[in-house]
């Protein structure tokens, strides 16, 4: 078939007509096949999608020159669709048919089909394709960055991803190693249709290496692509070669003479792409260089003749070689010839060799050349731990150097001093002697001057090694006199020239002298005479002088040091001057005269020789005149045109700058920018030259006076002088730098192009910093240090287009001269990942480096100190408190961390808790968590917290809680229900106490162990030494017996089982009268019948009488019998009856119709039958020990009784039966009855038709009104007729006011033995008097000198004037003995209240209480009214200076008031001594002297008592107490106790008081018994009244444990009587008797009643018996709720406890503990003291202020040793502690107090506090710091993080106390040494000693920083029994070198035993020997490296760095006993590292 298929993606979309674009091929693409030209290829419709229709058009066409017959035929497939018209004749040529192609289809699929075109006999096939919507991704497969130079530049290339889809399409880049100089972003992302996704690949050369990566790249829609990325990173990279091409290490230079110099060359190559800037540099300490170094002598010779003071030999080493180019540029794969010059220097020999004959005769030299690249990656120096600088990862290339340095050794003989003696004038005398060359290697040539009558032969010459030459020297005088001269020998060689350094010159190095003596004398004897020409002392015949002058011949070796500085050896390494005696003759400017050959030579005279002149060719004075004018002229003439042009200078400068911003001043003129203070530097070279110089032309006037001569090329040097390092310099030039030239002189040197070695002395770097791990959002800083060793100024400019750099400012700076700075990098990004960048800086705008920029931009993260904390149980802490451990959050990171706490809840729950939820943990910080587990037996012992950082990770933490083994049982082991009633409940107690040492949780397994009982409470907790009581209500419905078992479930122990037995009988009860016959009653008569209820069985029994039905019959029950009436149906009545019991009851008849009745009294036998209890919802027990005896169910019988009445219609009509009268005062004073208020009157009449006699019996019983008169009755008795009527006149004269009543009954028909009716008389005459609300005045206790008041109102009633009054307040006697009135009354509205006011309807008054004194005060505040009538008002009040007692008072006033210490000057040695007092803040509106009341928080109440006498009442009480209710109602007050002692709604305070109970329950709890810990509840356990044992403590058993003593009629525990009301008597007289008691001792207690001590059903009892007394109002004033009384009763119970502890506990503080404190500490004078005596402080007591001195004391002295090293914070500052609470909430206080006593603690805690706390969270950590150091020392007092943290002044008061005598038993009294050697076991005994008679048990720990090396092997439990001994073994292993040290403490705790007082030893360890774990030999030739392997192993349980320091002493350091200096050194590396080191011997 014809045709072709062509790729899809190269086709495009064409719109066709009534479809979607199809993918055609384009006209370019037209095909000619078979004569006809095809439009299409191929079709192809891409992106279809079902339910649509996509078309294209394809055409054909005849290009054939004949016709030909074309049929187009229909697809196969249906989803194509062919439109085509087919001609049925042929087409002629050039003819073009069409086709339409359509597809569709309903499924999502591709599709394939083709066209078949016939043409004549040919077939063509068009290709048909259809493909769905989708992605096509692919990716470019490869990567190649090439050959790149490792210079931390960062390189990027993109990838390309295109999508030549229609969808869009997902790509994911993977790769499984770690690459982090490779960065691929993004590594994922979505590609849209038809677009391209560039990847960045950023690749930095930090290191060479070959990469070859592949990364797996996964496509959606396609296979797995792969992306390879190829890289070559290569070092630049030199390499040394000789001439032949081989690589060349060493240079091997010879021998050369001192003085003469050697060459040699080699080939520098660049074998790296890049151009190299490179730079020789000399190493003058590297290892194993030798420089002039005799080999000969042994090391320690040469170190022994080396002297401290002389320099190292090395210092020279720079002057020994030069190097030719030393800098330069190489191009890549270049190479340069270096020429290197080998100089070896005598060095002085005196200066090493005291001796001639010790001086070497040679030395050796070994020298190392290092070729470096300039800028390279880690080009910044480093100061290595031998405390030299290296460059580290230099790239470089060592040359070694060696040679030989020989001094010229000529040895002459004979001596070098030859005297030819005497010859005469002409003559010639010859002197043989023999130069020998001494040197074994090298040849001599010398040379010997010229000098006047002294001849050498030969003159020069050469001498070879070890040869000799002979000297022939003759002396031939021409001229007389004695001649001593000195020869100069000189000896050549090739020596450097100074100009041209690598210039070789053949030259004089070394001169030697001869000395020379001869004396010629003359022929003749007489001197023959000449004629003497003008010039004296001419030279001739008769110069007959000597002279010894020394003719200084100087060094004239021109060989100079290379490196172009002068140094000590240039200085020292000149020739000795020759020392010459010759005869000069005087110079007279003849030729024939004899001169010194060096113009250096004096004379033989000091005085300048005489020159003749001739006077005619010289000047005269006019013409030397003229000259000198001329001269002048010239100058002068000069010096105007310089200073003309100076001013047209000036005045361009002028005009240039004149204008209106410069207004003619030079910019900067004058101005010096701040020069660092650096060390001074004298440089003695000349300065470099730059090699190119960029002038402005402002600056052309300074550079050429300033030229820069020119340097020859030098090596740079290496040696600590010459470092770049910033620590070279004293000072670094930070402050005033400027960013950019400022001065002429900047200008000019930060226009310098640098040399290769200039730029060599500038130190930038490091060229890698790395942030390392920072977190977003987080600002981190690090400097790029600078460090400029030249004399000028340097520019440098970094650039950065960052976004994350752009916080770093300045960029650029001017460093001046030998100074160091840096330019700050702050790097900050808003985005996660790696960044990698490199920044480029510039010196001087023209050479550039780079900055790799790295860092690990994470998100906050915190860490846990542990991901599962297992919880167990803390002794001391109560049940309540639950379990406690912490958990540590580190951040790690460099940004705040936010978290919080989100638990995981399971299908049990969580019973875990931690707090804080949340809050922030700062950069590199910590901060404690605390988990709580809330303990019960319900509570999972597993739960999970999420730890959620905001905006990071998130961290599972795991709790579990693991309970300890707890001992219980049940104090009786059977519970016996013996005669239980049937259809009753009877209630058993069964009581299980706790032997153990850990709380127990316990669950009841059957609740119902029998029917009709159950157990409660059914769960529970069971504290330490508590005690539960178990409730066993049995209510049966059956008669049976029974035997079974409670049990009960304990956590973490075995089953318990409780026996219980009994029976259920049959109730039986009896009435002794068998019928009730009530005969004739009449109608409102009462008739009565008694009658005796009888009880049958042995157990208890309910009746209950149902007479509902009855009304006219009721029933009454002796007092004594447990009867009740139902309120709701008072005809309902029940009573019980014990076993045997019998009562006497009465029924009665009182009708009030006519009736008959004749029934059966319904009674009720114990409910009669109940239904069955339902079903227990516990599953029955397979194994339940039941037996269940014969089960009767029965029908009880009842006692009923027949009951037969008639009632009769009454035969009389009374008026009424009850007569009151009412009379106002005064009216008794009548005496006589005058008007109708004294007589009344009572009207009968007969309504029967039988006549009827009455009578009233007035002497019926006693009756004190009648007979006294007071009533009086008129007319009682008498008869009427049928109709008839009779008034009874009664009148009513008492003889005083009061209220009386009686009760008179009538009879009729003589009839006396029911009473027909019964006549009331009542009468009242009113008393004036006042109603005061409140009726008593309980004032809360105030510090002293504090005003507190309480309002009352007073009405006056019944009064008949106006009532005005006064007050009389009581004397109170003070503990001194002085009387005192503490109490005052005001009335701010008056005291008098006008009778007929509208108004004023009471009197307002203030009770006032104020004492400076403590006192309590209970005592009555009496009003006097007008008639001297006295009403006593109950005030109860205390003022005391200690917050035990003014604790509510502070609770209030917090806000307002403030503790403040009082200073003033004192005549001791103390400068000041402080009060500490309490008052008010300042402010402007009040006076400093107001006080404030305490009504607002606690309404003060009063108590009334009434004045009347007793003689005086009479009636009935109750009435009475209505009648006052009444008159209370009537004026609208009714007092309730509750709101008169508690506030309404501050919340405030009753979290305070709740705090206060909740520490005095805790510390009773703990140390308020002498057996250990025993639950005390307040107020239940404090007032119950039920002994539930002998080691049930009571609260006389506490005070007889604090106190020492019982209380009066106490001999210890009492049992209660068994009669209520006796026992009642009997607990309000031991309270009372306890009250009396403490307040004996000091207390304050006035506002605590026996009263409120009681229990709430002994309180109702309490107010009944007050109901029967005669003090009827007292009765009213505690009709109190349950919850009010229950409330008061809390209150009660804790002031007395409080002032128990406060008598006897904080009493015991006294002055005398704190009088030696500020005398012992000097450095506490300061320090203002606080006044510790009694009544100094108005809120505190001796014993507090005690605590202050204390605390201050030992803060102050502790403070800089606790937090001298902390990392959370400075040392905090001194601070006064005088207050419980503000001054404690950071914990630093009672961490400090601690660490006075125990320091150990100070590294393992305390060290670990915020010093400056500035959140909640961080207070919490310091406090749960502080509870983890007391429980790791056995400090076991039950306190919270936030009772700290949060503090209350009484909680935190007890803990103070409670460290105030625990903390000196912490103090160790005996040192205990372990001696021994290194990781040697050391093992010590302790004996503690047992006086007593009861075994203790001590628990023992060892706390300490190094705790971990000491060991309790035995355990840490010891039990000691009585008046015994035990040995305790500890066991030391040591670990380092230094001295370790450690507590050891023995805690009491257990409860079994006596409390014993803790006790400590100090564990000290001392290494005395040194035992080697291995021997390690090495041997090696001298100057040879010899490698061998170290194992190192790891003993420790975490990873670590380690260090090995290596030695050297004279002998074995494992022999030597001073370890204290090894052990110091190695604190000092481990200092140095701040790493973890393993030391291993």
């Amino acid at each position: 078939m014809l045709g072709e298929c062509v790729p899809w993606r190269q086709f495009v979309g064409q719109q066709a007509e009534g479809g979607r674009a199809a993918s055609v091929k384009p006209a370019a693409a037209e095909m000619d096949i078979a004569g006809l030209r095809l439009s299409h290829k191929s079709v192809k419709f891409i992106g279809v999608e079902p339910g649509e229709l996509h078309q294209a058009t394809i055409t054909l066409q005849n290009i054939s020159g004949t016709s030909k017959l074309v049929h187009i035929r229909p697809a196969k497939h249906k989803v194509f669709h062919i439109i085509v018209e087919n001609p049925k004749d042929k087409i002629a040529t050039g003819v073009q048919i069409s086709a339409i192609i359509q597809y569709s289809t309903e499924k999502r699929e591709d599709a394939k089909d083709e066209c078949i075109i016939t043409s004549d006999e040919d077939f063509i096939t068009i290709p048909l394709f259809a493909f769905v919507s989708a992605c096509d991704l692919s990716i470019d497969p490869e990567v190649d960055f090439g050959t790149l130079v490792a210079n931390s530049s960062v390189h990027c290339m993109e990838v390309n991803v295109p999508n030549h889809g229609t969808l869009p399409g997902q790509f994911l880049i993977m790769y499984k190693g770690n690459l982090p100089f490779l960065i691929i972003t993004p590594r994922s992302g979505i590609v849209l249709p038809y677009r391209q996704q560039l990847v960045k690949v950023e690749l930095c050369t930090v290191q060479p290496m070959v990469l070859d990566e592949t990364f797996l790249v996964k496509l959606d829609n396609a296979e797995d692509a792969t992306l390879r990325i190829k890289a070559n990173i290569v070092q630049p990279f030199l390499e040394l070669h000789d001439f032949s091409g081989q690589k060349i290490e060493c240079i091997q230079f010879g021998g050369a003479y001192y003085g003469t110099s050697k060459q040699d060359q080699v080939i520098l190559y660049n074998n790296s792409p890049e151009a190299i800037n490179w730079l020789s540099v000399m190493e003058d300490n590297a290892i194993g260089s030798e420089v002039g170094t005799e080999l000969s002598l042994s090391t320690d010779a040469v170190l022994a003749n080396r002297e401290a003071y002389d320099p190292k030999p090395s210092a020279f080493a720079s002057a020994l070689i030069a190097c030719q180019p030393c800098q330069g540029i190489l191009n890549p794969y270049r190479e340069t010839i270096l020429t290197l010059c080998f100089s070896p220097k005598e060095i002085c020999p005196t200066k090493f060799h005291r001796k001639k004959d010790q001086v070497p005769k040679y030395r050796d030299y070994a020298l190392y050349v290092r070729f470096e690249v300039v800028g390279s990656c880690n080009g910044f120096m480093q100061k290595s731990s031998t405390g030299s600088h290296e460059r580290k990862d230099q790239p470089q290339v060592e040359l070694a150097l060696t040679g030989t340095g020989f001094p010229v050794s000529l040895k002459i003989s004979p001596e070098p001093e030859f005297d030819f003696k005497e010859c005469l004038l002409g003559e010639r005398i010859h002197v043989r002697t023999t130069f020998q060359n001494t040197t074994p290697l090298l040849p001599l040539l010398f040379q010997f001057y010229k000098i006047a009558h002294f001849q050498v032969t030969p003159a020069k010459g050469k001498i070879e090694p070890g040869q000799s030459r002979d000297i022939v020297i003759c002396f031939a005088a021409h001229q007389l006199g004695t001649f001593k001269v000195n020869q100069v020998v000189e000896f050549f060689g090739l020596v450097m020239l100074p100009d041209a350094p690598i210039t070789l010159k053949m030259q004089s190095f070394h001169q030697m002298q001869i000395s020379l003596i001869g004396v010629c004398k003359s022929i003749l004897k007489k001197l023959i005479p000449q004629i003497i020409p003008a010039i004296t002392k001419e030279p001739g015949m008769l110069a007959q002088e000597t002279t010894d002058q020394t003719i200084k011949y100087n060094d004239s070796d021109s060989a100079t040091v290379l490196n172009g500085h002068e140094s000590m050896v240039d200085r020292q390494n000149t020739s000795e001057s020759l020392e010459t005696n010759a005869l000069v003759s005087i110079s007279d400017g003849r030729s024939g005269s004899i001169r010194p050959c060096h113009r250096n030579e004096k004379s033989m005279r000091e005085k300048k020789p005489d020159i003749y002149v001739d006077p005619e060719y010289t000047y005269n004075d006019d013409q030397v005149a003229a000259m000198k004018a001329h001269k002048q002229y010239y100058e002068d003439y000069i010096q105007r045109l310089r200073v003309r042009r100076l001013q047209k200078l000036d005045r361009r400068e002028f005009e240039k700058f004149n204008n209106a911003i410069d207004i003619g001043l030079r910019p900067a003129e004058g101005l010096h920018s701040p020069f660092p203070e650096v060390r001074p530097y004298i440089s003695k070279k000349r300065p470099s030259k730059p090699c190119v110089s960029y002038l402005s032309p402002r600056m052309h006037k300074l550079a050429i006076q300033t030229t820069i001569p020119i340097e020859r090329p030098e090596l740079a040097c290496r040696d600590g002088s010459s470092m770049g390092t910033s620590d070279h310099f004293p000072k670094q030039a930070r402050d005033g730098l400027n960013a950019v030239p400022s001065s002429l002189q900047e200008e000019k040197d930060c226009n310098l192009i640098l040399t290769s070695q200039q730029l060599h002395k500038i130190s930038i770097g490091p060229t890698t910093i790395n942030f390392g791990t920072v977190c977003v959002y987080s600002t981190s800083k690090q400097n790029l240090n600078i460090v400029n060793n030249l004399p000028i100024h340097i520019l440098i400019e970094v650039t950065t287009n960052y976004p994350e750099l752009r916080e770093s400012s300045p960029l650029s700076q001017v460093i001046p001269p030998m100074s160091a700075a840096y330019l700050p990098i702050i790097f900050e990004s808003t985005l996660e990942g790696i960044f990698q960048k490199s920044i480029a800086y510039t010196i001087n705008n023209n050479h550039t480096g780079h900055v790799l920029i790295l860092a690990d931009v994470v998100c906050v993260a915190l860490e846990l100190s542990s991901n599962e904390l297992v919880l167990t149980p803390n002794y001391g802490l109560l049940a309540e408190s639950g379990f406690r451990t912490t958990v540590r959050l580190y951040n790690r990171r460099n940004y705040p961390a936010q978290f919080s706490w989100s638990p995981i809840l399971s299908d049990e729950g969580i019973a875990f808790f931690i707090r804080p939820d949340g809050g922030i943990v700062d950069a590199f910080n910590d901060l404690e968590c605390e988990v709580v587990w809330h303990a019960s037996y319900f509570s999972p012992k597993e739960g999970e917290f999420d730890l959620i950082v905001h905006h990071g990770n998130q961290i599972r933490l795991k709790c579990i809680a693991k309970l300890g083994y707890v001992n219980i049982r049940f104090a009786e082991s059977r519970l016996l229900f013996k005669s239980t009633p049937w259809n009753l409940v009877t209630m058993k107690t069964a009581v299980l106490k706790n032997y153990g040492q850990y709380h127990a949780y316990f669950k009841v397994k059957n609740v119902h162990p029998v029917p009709g009982m159950t157990v409660t409470p059914a769960y529970g907790t069971l504290p330490i030494g508590g005690h539960v009581c178990f409730k066993i209500y049995f209510h049966p419905t059956t008669v049976f017996r029974f035997d079974t078992r409670i049990k009960l479930v304990v956590r973490n122990s075995n089953l318990l089982k409780l026996r219980v037995g009994g029976s259920v009988i049959r109730p039986m009860a009896e009435i002794d009268v068998k019928c009730f016959v009530f005969h004739g009653v009449y109608c409102g008569s009462t008739s009565m019948i008694p009658f005796t209820l009888m009880n049958l069985t042995e157990s208890q029994i309910k009746l209950e009488f149902d007479l509902s039905k009855y009304k006219d019959f009721s029933l009454t029950f002796e007092a004594s019998a447990d009867a009740s009436q139902d309120l709701l149906n008072p005809q309902f009545y029940s009573v019980a009856l014990r076993g045997k019991e019998s009562i006497k009851c009465e029924l009665l008849f009182r009708p009030t119709d006519v009736a008959s009745y004749n029934f059966n009294i319904p009674v009720i036998i114990n409910g009669g039958t109940s239904p069955s209890p339902s079903p227990s919802s516990v599953p029955p027990d397979p194994y339940d020990e039941i037996s269940i005896g014969s089960v009767d169910l029965l029908c009880v019988a009842t006692p009923s009784r027949r009951v037969q009445a008639t009632a009769l219609s009454p035969p009389l009509e009374v008026s009424t039966t009850k007569v009151d009268f009412s009379l106002l005062p005064g009216y008794n004073d009548l005496g006589s009855i005058a008007a109708d208020p004294f007589v009344k009157k009572v009207e009968i009449q007969n309504i029967s038709n039988k006549e009827v006699k009455w009578m009233l019996d007035l002497n019926s019983q006693e009756n004190s009104a009648l007979e006294d008169g007071t009533f009086r009755i008129f007319n009682y008795n008498g008869s009427l007729k049928p109709g008839e009527r009779h008034c009874i006149t009664v009148g009513f004269c008492p003889r005083c006011p009061g209220k009386y009543m009686t009760e008179i009954p009538m009879f009729i028909n003589e009839d006396r033995s029911i009473p027909y009716r019964i006549i009331t008389l009542t009468g009242v005459i009113h008393m004036p008097k006042l109603f005061i609300d409140p009726p008593f005045v309980i004032l809360n206790p105030v510090p002293l000198g504090t005003e507190t008041s309480a309002t009352v109102q007073i009405s006056c009633l019944d009064y008949l004037s106006d009532c005005t009054l006064k007050t009389e307040t009581p004397e109170v006697e003070t503990e001194e003995g002085t009387w005192i009135k503490p109490l005052s009354c005001q009335f701010p509205e008056g005291s008098s209240l006008p009778l007929q006011s509208e108004t004023i309807k009471s009197i307002t008054c203030f009770i006032i209480f104020s004492s400076v004194r403590p006192i309590s005060v209970s005592a009555h505040v009496t009003f006097i009214d007008q008639d001297k009538k006295r009403f006593k008002l109950p005030v109860s009040a205390s003022a005391d200076s200690c917050l035990l007692t003014t604790y509510r008072y502070i609770a209030l006033h917090s806000a307002d008031q403030h503790i403040v210490l009082k200073t003033a000057n004192n005549s001791s040695k103390y400068e000041s001594i402080g009060k500490v007092v309490l008052q008010p803040y300042y402010t402007p509106a009040v006076s400093s002297h107001s006080t404030s009341t305490i009504t607002k928080f606690s309404p003060s109440t009063s108590f009334f008592e009434d004045s009347v006498s007793g003689t005086c009442e009479s009636g009935d009480s109750k009435g009475e107490k209505k009648e006052s209710e009444s008159e209370a109602d009537a004026l609208g007050r009714r007092h309730n106790l509750g709101e008169l002692l508690f506030s309404a709604g501050n919340i405030a305070e009753d979290i305070f008081c709740e705090k206060v109970r909740t520490v005095v329950q805790t510390w009773f709890t703990l140390f308020g018994c002498s057996d250990g810990m025993n639950p005390v509840s307040i107020p239940e356990s404090l007032r119950s009244t039920k002994q539930i044992g002998r080691d049930t403590n009571t609260i006389y058993d506490i005070l007889h444990y604090l106190s020492g003593t019982w209380l009066p009629g106490f001999t210890g525990k009492q049992p209660l009587l068994s009669d209520p009301m006796e026992r009642l008597l009997q607990l309000q007289w031991q309270y009372s008797t306890l009250l009396t008691f403490l307040r004996a001792q000091g207390a304050c207690l006035a506002n605590v009643n026996p009263e409120f001590l009681l229990e709430p059903e002994e309180f109702k009892q309490w107010n009944q018996l007050q109901n029967c007394s005669q003090n009827i109002e007292s009765a009213e004033i505690f009709s109190l709720s349950d919850d009010v009384f229950e409330s008061i009763s809390k209150r009660a119970w804790t002031d007395v406890l409080l002032q128990i502890y406060k008598v006897f506990v904080l009493s015991q503080l006294t002055v005398k503990d704190i009088n030696g404190i500020f005398c012992k500490e000097k450095c506490l004078e300061n320090v203002p003291r606080i006044n510790a005596e009694p009544r100094s402080s108005n809120i505190y007591s001796t014993g507090e202020l005690v605590l202050l001195t204390w605390l201050n004391h030992n803060y102050e002295t502790m403070r800089n040793v606790v937090w001298e090293c902390c990392q959370k914070g400075a040392v905090p500052p001194t601070r006064w502690i005088i207050n419980f609470d503000l001054d404690l909430l950071d914990g630093l206080v009672l961490a400090a107090v601690v660490a006075a006593y125990c320091p150990q603690l100070i590294v393992t805690h305390f060290e670990n506090m915020y010093t400056s706390p500035a959140a909640p969270e961080q207070c919490l950590h310091n406090s749960l710091v502080i509870l983890n150091a007391f429980n790791a020392i056995g400090l076991d007092f039950d306190i919270q993080a936030t009772d700290i943290s949060d503090p209350n002044p009484i909680t935190m008061l007890i803990l103070c106390v409670y460290l105030y005598q625990r903390l000196p038993n912490y103090r160790p009294k005996i040192t205990v040494e372990f001696t021994g050697a290194l990781h040697a076991t050391v093992v010590k005994q302790i004996r503690l000693q047992n006086p007593f008679m009861k075994r203790i048990v001590y628990f023992a720990t060892i706390v300490g920083k190094e705790a971990t090396d000491f060991s309790l092997p035995n355990g840490n439990e010891v039990i000691i029994p009585e008046r015994s001994h035990v040995d305790i073994i500890v066991e030391f292993r040591s670990r380092f070198l230094n001295t370790e040290e450690a507590l050891l403490v023995f805690v009491s705790r257990l409860r079994k035993g006596i409390a014993a007082t803790t006790t400590t030893f100090l564990l000290i360890s001392q290494i005395n020997s040194i035992n080697p774990t291995t021997t390690f030999k090495c041997e090696s030739p001298c100057y040879e490296q010899k490698k061998m392997q170290l194992n190192i192993t790891n003993p420790l349980n975490r990873k670590g760095d380690f260090r090995v320091i290596l030695m050297e002493a004279q002998k074995s350091i494992f022999e030597t006993e001073d370890f204290k200096c090894i052990a110091a050194l190695l604190d000092k590396v481990k200092m140095q590292s701040h790493k973890t080191n393993i030391m291993y011997w």
